[in-house]
């Protein structure tokens, strides 16, 4: 437990760097959406649905090289919310991708995740989820 703990905060840890992101106005509504709805529908639909249907599918092992990656799904997973991130659409429909936002994205996916499995919740990951985001979003507003 003490190990999932310590691993949700490492996306709280990150977002830190957001103060030096690019600069928004203040806006109220978006803090208070940050700190509830996106880290209970993206858990919800990455982690809890989607990682626990590919749990059932996957080995519990995965390796390469003699190099144990553990469970296949928590990255395959990682990857999809890189993507949805990460791949952006246009108002004249041009296909753009980021690879900021995938990366970082990929990433907390990845530790959600593996929070999510080690837990067996998903509540450490939406908390850590809503506070990441939350405080990504202030830090800009503030900067």
């Amino acid at each position: 437990m003490k190990k999932t703990i310590l691993w949700s905060t490492v996306p709280l840890a990150i977002a830190m760097f957001s103060y030096f992101d690019t600069s928004k106005a203040f806006d109220f509504e978006t803090l208070v959406f940050q700190v509830t709805m996106p880290g209970i529908d993206e858990e919800l639909m990455f982690r809890a649905i989607l990682l626990g249907l590919l749990l059932k599918s996957f080995k519990d092992k995965f390796t390469i090289f003699k190099i144990n990656l553990g469970n296949p799904s928590v990255l395959f997973v990682a990857l999809l919310f890189g993507l949805v991130h990460g791949i952006h659409v246009s108002n004249n429909l041009k296909v753009g991708f980021e690879f900021v936002s995938f990366s970082g994205s990929f990433t907390f996916g990845y530790i959600w995740g593996w929070v999510t499995l080690m837990s067996r919740s998903i509540l450490q990951a939406v908390v850590s989820h809503n506070l990441t985001n939350f405080i990504m979003s202030l830090l800009r507003m503030v900067n």
